[in-house]
């Protein structure tokens, strides 16, 4: 476990699953949960966001996220293949 700091003079500890030990790791799952969000939320609201005078320019937007991370398979195949998901 990493030491965070204290909090009340506990020591505050952050544990780490081992698939996940790394910054890049992280990153990767961080990037993973903004696909699988966005186009959760695009989703669940798309007849309310069509309806919206700014909704071409937020769904070109989208697609874009999407191809960025569909071609960072070099970097991480787990982003590629959320953003194939994603589609």
């Amino acid at each position: 476990a990493k030491p965070l700091g204290k909090e009340g003079g506990v020591p505050v500890l952050m544990l780490l699953h081992h698939s996940r030990d790394t910054a890049s790791k992280q990153w990767d799952e961080t990037w993973v949960l903004l696909l699988h969000s966005s186009t959760r939320l695009f989703r669940a609201f798309l007849p309310t966001l069509m309806a919206r005078p700014r909704f071409s320019k937020a769904w070109a937007r989208l697609l874009a996220f999407c191809r960025t991370s569909l071609l960072a398979a070099r970097r991480s195949v787990e982003v590629s293949k959320a953003a194939i998901h994603a589609l």
